[in-house]
Formats: C-alpha cells, sequence, structure tokens
C-alpha cells in the first residue's frame, strides 16, 4: 500500500484574539450545509478588504509615580519628639516618680465641672430645698472637700500626704440653654456647675487634688439627684488654670499685662457667685 503525503502545509490556527467575527452573509456552505465556524484565512487574504480588526493592548503594570522632591519653600519639620510616661521607667516599670530633688513652692490648681439634667424636676427642687436627702448644694461641698484630702487613696500614683492648705468648692444650680435668666446655661433642663480650687506648698503641685474633688462633688450630685433623674450626666470635668513649680502660671491665672491678679479676677468670673 503507498501512503502518498500530503504536500499542503497544516498551518496552526490563529489565537483567538485574531479570529475576525464572521458576518451571517460571508459563511459559505460546507458539504451542503451552513457552517457557523468563524474563517480561519490568513488575515492579508481576507475578502471583502472592508473588514478591518482592531487590537488594543491592555497593559497590567501600574504606572511609576515619580519620587516627590522637597520644595523650595518646604521648611524641614521642627516638631518635637513625643514626650515619654513620665510614671514609666526605661523598661515600662510602673513608679512613682521621685520628687525629692524639687524645690517646695507655693502651688495652686483650679478645676471645672457639671451635671447637667434630663428633666427639670431636679434643678427645680434644689431650689425649693425640696429633695427627701437635704440640701444638694450643701453635702456637695462637703464631699468635695472630703475627696480633694483622700486623693492617693483613689489615684494609685498620686503623692500621699500633700498638705492640703486650702481648698475652696463651690456648687452653683444653673439655668437651662432656653432660660433668659442665664448667662452660662446647661442643657435643655439646666444643671449644677463646679469648680474646686486647692492650694498647697509642696514638691508637688495638686491637679488631682482639684479633679477629684470636682468629681467628688459632682458625684454627690447624681447620687442624691438620682431618684428623680436616671439620666443626669457628668461632663467638662478638666483643669483650667495652674500656678507654681516648674511650668509656672497657666491657664486662667496666666499674667495679662503682667498683672497675674488682674486676670485671675477676670478669668474666673461665672465659677464664683
Amino acid at each position: 500500500m503507498r501512503i502518498q503525503s500530503s504536500s499542503k502545509s497544516v498551518k496552526p490556527p490563529l489565537p483567538f484574539a485574531l479570529i475576525p467575527m464572521t458576518q451571517p452573509s460571508q459563511m459559505k456552505p460546507l458539504s451542503g450545509t451552513w457552517s457557523t465556524r468563524p474563517n480561519t484565512t490568513p488575515l492579508h487574504l481576507l475578502s471583502p478588504p472592508h473588514i478591518k480588526l482592531s487590537l488594543r493592548t491592555i497593559s497590567t503594570t501600574p504606572p511609576k509615580t515619580p519620587p516627590e522632591t522637597p520644595s523650595a519653600n518646604t521648611s524641614p519639620s521642627t516638631s518635637s519628639p513625643p514626650r515619654n510616661l513620665p510614671h514609666l521607667t526605661a523598661t515600662s516599670e510602673i513608679h512613682l516618680i521621685s520628687t525629692s530633688a524639687k524645690t517646695i513652692t507655693h502651688r495652686q490648681a483650679l478645676a471645672i465641672g457639671h451635671v447637667r439634667f434630663s428633666n427639670p424636676d431636679p434643678l427645680r427642687l434644689i431650689r425649693e430645698h425640696g429633695l427627701k436627702k437635704g440640701d444638694v448644694l450643701a453635702v456637695a461641698r462637703v464631699a468635695g472637700i472630703q475627696a480633694v484630702k483622700n486623693t492617693s487613696t483613689i489615684i494609685p500614683l498620686a503623692h500621699p500626704g500633700v498638705p492640703v492648705e486650702g481648698c475652696l468648692v463651690r456648687v452653683k444650680p444653673v439655668d437651662a440653654s432656653q432660660s433668659e435668666n442665664s448667662d452660662d446655661p446647661i442643657g435643655d433642663f439646666g444643671g449644677v456647675r463646679i469648680s474646686v480650687s486647692v492650694e498647697t506648698t509642696a514638691k508637688t503641685g495638686v491637679e488631682m487634688e482639684a479633679l477629684a474633688g470636682v468629681m467628688g462633688a459632682a458625684l454627690t450630685v447624681v447620687d442624691m439627684c438620682k431618684g428623680l433623674d436616671k439620666s443626669c450626666e457628668i461632663g467638662g470635668v478638666k483643669v483650667v488654670g495652674k500656678r507654681g513649680g516648674r511650668s509656672g502660671v497657666w491657664g486662667v491665672w496666666e499674667a495679662k499685662d503682667g498683672d497675674v491678679e488682674e486676670a485671675e479676677l477676670e478669668d474666673r468670673k461665672g465659677l464664683e457667685d
């Protein structure tokens, strides 16, 4: 038997992207039937010549961003590095800061806060002295002084034995924001504003004592009014002034035109009756 080899070379099929879409009018019958197979004729032999093939390349490599060059107007950063927490050693161990090398000076701190009511009954009964537990304002003042004297028992790293040489606690009822009689309103139903000033002559300040006094007075107001207002809340607790020690005068006691006493009287308006 003689095997006759075909002299026609078989071309590999074109990639799918190079196969043109054939219109139905260009389909030729194959063995008496219509074929839907696409024409695989090389592109340069296609007829009619009006059929064109457009290829689009898509890059998957993200564009390179040129490195930013420092501007001539840009100045180097002058921000100071973050300070370390003073109550942690170099090995992150908690310790009580030593004050043995500090100088004994007169120090004072002022802190404020408020209690806001969610209905009008507490403020009305406080002013009428109608609460069953008694005089809320008087008890809150005593509670604030007691908290100042016991600060080191509730704040673990506060220095014990700081001599409290003076403590002034003021607790004042304040009208609601819609009231025309209040210069410093609180919320929609009023509340109580608290200020605590603490003095000492020691090697450390009394900011924590002033804050503890505010919280002690505020918690007492909440305790005595919670039967009428279970949603009353404490807020705005912060130190607003201190003087003495290494940092000197700060906050409401900062000197204005060189007169500390005048600045104190001007900035403490609203905190005192």
